[in-house]
């Protein structure tokens, strides 16, 4: 777990926002901490404290888009264990106490969304899985709901992604390194590994300097575990992917709608941003897809 408080304590530094700096796949243990602290949504420069902060907003925040966007139609047809009156609760009821015409309402928006989905990286195991292709629906429904101005375009799927198969892959190697080092959230454990094991070689030497090795801060555990374990990939992603769609909108809307798209110079400025932004997330996806082939050909 030393490499873990190494890498977290090396993105605080004040200057290590910029894309550029996010060191490569192999030499990162938690690249989507990097990426979620480049976008604005972590901001670790803040402090473990702030971020810790920023980041128990953040799930709770997608835990009540989720209540109220795509509530559980059964869930409203009982309260406290007793069953509510089947007249009003049933598939069919346009009562407004009843989940039933909330959960229809948005039948077609998010059929627009499950085709574009389905059709994302065919084949592949990760993105062909049911539990990803749920995960995305929810995700840019969400979305789309919150944003009706704009709502869904194709393409969103796309950039929802990376975002989600890297958030995942750290999810799951800070549970197998849990696993593996029961204890390694002492504090004596902890500070025993070396910072430079962060950064993996002395081709990452440049992404930042060695921290001083000292016990980690109550503040910087609970971040370590909110920024990285399972339960909270989706309200990561979906903070991500409001920043990002944020920089991008105006490339999305309808070429004959009256556009708030900037100037010549703020559209390439924002162009620029959005490209920086978006760099270091084609790279793991890439490398990904390549991985898959590679092991099909072997």
């Amino acid at each position: 777990m030393g490499t873990y408080l190494a890498e977290l304590r090396a993105l605080s530094q004040p200057w290590a926002r910029e894309p550029a700096l996010i060191p490569p796949p192999e030499h990162s243990a938690m690249r989507s901490v990097a990426w979620r602290h480049c976008l604005g949504t972590l901001p670790l420069h803040a402090g473990a404290r702030e971020a810790l902060a920023a980041a128990r907003a953040q799930h709770d925040a997608y835990a009540r888009l989720l209540a109220q966007h795509l509530p559980d139609p059964h869930a409203s047809a009982c309260v406290g264990g007793t069953e509510l009156d089947p007249r009003l609760h049933n598939p069919l009821s346009t009562h407004e106490s009843s989940g039933w015409p909330k959960y229809f309402a948005h039948a077609e928006l998010q059929a627009q969304i499950r085709q574009d989905v389905s059709r994302l990286h065919p084949g592949d195991g990760f993105f062909g899985g049911a539990p990803t292709r749920e995960r995305l629906l929810r995700l840019l429904t969400v979305w789309a709901l919150e944003h009706p101005a704009l709502s869904y375009r194709q393409g969103m799927h796309e950039l929802a992604a990376p975002l989600l198969l890297v958030r995942q892959r750290d999810a799951d190697a800070f549970v197998r390194a849990r696993w593996h080092q029961p204890g390694a959230w002492g504090a004596r454990q902890l500070a025993a590994a070396p910072p430079s094991a962060a950064l993996g070689s002395a081709a990452c030497a440049s992404f930042a300097p060695p921290p001083p090795p000292s016990p980690p801060s109550a503040d910087e555990l609970s971040l370590l575990d909110l920024a990285l374990d399972g339960p909270y990939v989706e309200a990561d992603v979906y903070a991500q992917l409001c920043a990002l769609l944020r920089a991008l909108t105006p490339w999305f809307e309808p070429a004959g709608r009256p556009t708030r798209r900037p100037s010549c110079v703020a559209a390439a400025a924002a162009r620029n941003a959005a490209a920086a932004a978006c760099s270091a997330l084609a790279e793991p996806c890439l490398l990904y897809t390549s991985d898959a082939a590679d092991e099909e050909d072997s």
